[in-house]
């Protein structure tokens, strides 16, 4: 993903969750403002601007945002595994 792809799909998030003083969806401000970013850093991620994204801003949009944030890690499967889910053939 690009930093212009990134930059629309924290549009899309930021848009459908509401602020909970106004009920209504969040502006960049006040999203910015939840992650205690400097005035307009919210707007410049989404224009593709910032390309660079250290793990704390990645944190803050995630908790600003309430994403549940499910990483899996794909590996091949392991000698073992087989091992331990076949069923004797015998059984």
């Amino acid at each position: 993903m690009n930093h212009s792809e990134f930059g629309r799909l924290l549009q899309a998030l930021r848009e459908e969750r509401d602020n909970p003083k106004t009920g209504y969806p969040l502006t960049q401000k006040d999203l910015d403002d939840i992650c205690k970013f400097p005035n307009g850093r919210v707007g410049r991620i989404e224009r593709g601007e910032i390309n660079v994204f250290d793990e704390e801003t990645l944190v803050k949009l995630a908790d600003a945002l309430e994403l549940i944030c499910l990483c899996l890690l794909y590996t091949s499967p392991s000698p073992r595994d087989g091992l331990l889910s076949r069923m004797p053939s015998s059984a």
